[in-house]
């Protein structure tokens, strides 16, 4: 998959921020017209942002001071299940979000393959990526995978999102996580095939509820294609979601993005922002990572339009942040 590198040889901001918008839309074989759509807004928008942000981002280059990082801002459609896709589409981009990770529950099934080939059709006409698809696809069940490996390529994911069993890491016995495993190495290996990276949802209540058992599953299914999200957990402090992130990092691709306390009660974006701060601070691994805003309080379309506004606000802020335009003045309402 390309991804956004920029050489840092003496080329203009404005070539880097093509190279990139560039590698990105490319990595998705978006239409040529799209593209450059798309490419518009990193022109208009995101040249001064970046000149004025280069010198917050010590630190977040890689080994060869080579690599900008960035996060893309995105949503997962699961975050209104009861609206259409069409709808879902025009809220993202209302929100100036880059993409969406589709649910495979409700608008994209797996075994709906029209759907998922015409969801992915219309989510790139309107300049959106698909990020991936989140599947519901659950380890140690003996579920078939080749359904939504299928769904997944025809609605042009370049990630898959699946389950990692059914069991916190330590309620799994041996045998639990020999099956996982091997079930896990299975789909990495078709999702290799056609081209698609795995990650595994992190969640409590599965064997990646932790930072050891995320890092037990990686390192026992051992596939270069297999990567992991992450969450922070309400039931646990920010200091222990810090060193749980921090821990996962390597493998990290994309984070749901949400503002719950205990008992899961839902509260504004805007109420942690600087505790989100510091979970986005260090960057994505992979070029395609991205920060995909999940659950809002009251389910309300309102309150994901803030905590959009919220997120872009905080990747600005990090020097993180590359998005489809400015918000509006008026608070994109």
């Amino acid at each position: 998959m390309l991804g956004f590198q920029y050489m840092g040889d003496g080329k203009s901001a404005e070539t880097g921020v093509l190279q990139r918008a560039l590698a990105l839309y490319a990595a998705h074989s978006i239409d040529l017209s799209v593209c450059f759509r798309g490419i518009s807004h990193y022109i208009k928008e995101e040249i001064p942002v970046m000149s004025e942000q280069r010198e917050k981002r010590d630190g977040m280059t890689g080994a060869d001071g080579k690599r900008e990082l960035f996060w893309l801002p995105g949503m997962t459609s699961v975050t209104f299940r009861g609206k259409r896709p069409e709808e879902i589409i025009a809220l993202a981009k209302k929100a100036r979000l880059l993409g969406i990770e589709w649910g495979g529950d409700v608008h994209v099934p797996p075994k709906d393959l029209k759907a998922a080939r015409r969801i992915g059709r219309i989510t790139r006409e309107e300049g959106l990526l698909v990020l991936s698809y989140g599947s519901y696809y659950h380890l140690g069940r003996g579920e078939e995978a080749d359904p939504v490996l299928e769904a997944a390529k025809e609605l042009g994911a370049p990630n898959i999102r699946i389950w990692a069993g059914d069991f916190a890491p330590d309620r799994a016995d041996g045998a639990y996580w020999e099956k996982a495993v091997a079930e896990l190495q299975e789909v990495c290996r078709k999702a290799k095939n056609v081209g698609m990276t795995v990650s595994t949802e992190y969640h409590r209540g599965t064997l990646t509820q932790t930072e050891e058992g995320a890092l037990r599953l990686m390192k026992e299914a051992g596939c270069e294609n297999l990567f992991t999200y992450w969450q922070p957990n309400p039931d646990i402090s920010h200091q222990e979601n810090l060193k749980e992130l921090r821990g996962v990092h390597p493998h990290l691709s994309s984070i749901h993005v949400f503002r719950w306390k205990g008992k899961d009660v839902r509260y504004p974006l805007a109420d942690g922002a600087e505790e989100w701060k510091e979970y986005l601070r260090k960057g994505p691994e992979v070029p395609w990572g991205a920060c995909i805003l999940e659950f809002v309080k009251d389910d309300s379309p309102e309150q994901f339009l803030e905590d959009a506004r919220c997120l872009h606000s905080m990747l600005r802020e990090l020097g993180l942040h590359i998005s489809a335009g400015e918000w509006p003045a008026e608070g994109g309402k």
